[in-house]
C-alpha cells in the first residue's frame, strides 16, 4: 500500500512538473507579444556577448530580443528554417532558430533581405543565440 501511495504522488509531481516545462518551453511562448523586448541591432547584440559576454549574459539571457537586420544565411534543416543576421563582424552573427508557423513566410526570405524579428535570448556558443524566433511587421 506504501508504495502504491509513493507511486501515485510521483506520479502526480511527474505530470505538474511536464506540464510546468510544456507552459515555460512549448509554442506558446510567442516574443512578438511578450511585454517587454529589448530593441538591439545584430550588430551591438554580437559586439557586446563577444567582448563582455557575463554581462551580456546577465543583461539579456532569456529576454526578448527585437532586431532588425540583414540575412547573412538562411540554413533549413527538416522543416525547420535557422536565419543568420549579419553582425558585420567575422567572428560570427546572430543566429535565429524560426518557429515552424511561419514556414509559409519563411521560403519568400533570402540573403540580403532585411527583416525585424523577435526571439529570447539564449547566449552565445560561436554565434549569439536567438530561439523560437518570429518575423514581425517592419516598423
Amino acid at each position: 500500500m506504501k508504495i502504491i501511495k509513493i507511486l501515485f504522488i510521483l506520479a502526480i509531481a511527474g505530470a505538474i512538473g511536464g506540464y510546468v516545462y510544456y507552459k515555460i518551453s512549448g509554442k506558446e511562448n510567442d516574443p512578438t507579444k511578450a511585454k517587454d523586448s529589448v530593441v538591439i541591432s545584430a550588430n551591438s547584440l554580437f559586439k557586446l556577448f563577444n567582448e563582455y559576454e557575463d554581462s551580456a549574459n546577465n543583461l539579456y539571457l532569456n529576454k526578448v530580443i527585437d532586431m532588425r537586420g540583414e540575412i547573412a544565411l538562411i540554413e533549413k534543416n527538416e522543416n525547420r528554417y535557422s536565419i543568420f543576421i549579419n553582425s558585420n563582424d567575422s567572428a560570427g552573427n546572430v543566429s535565429c532558430e524560426m518557429d515552424t508557423i511561419q514556414n509559409h513566410l519563411l521560403q519568400k526570405l533570402k540573403e540580403k533581405d532585411i527583416v525585424n524579428i523577435k526571439g529570447y535570448c539564449i547566449g552565445k556558443l560561436i554565434d549569439v543565440e536567438l530561439n523560437k524566433c518570429r518575423l514581425i511587421e517592419n516598423k
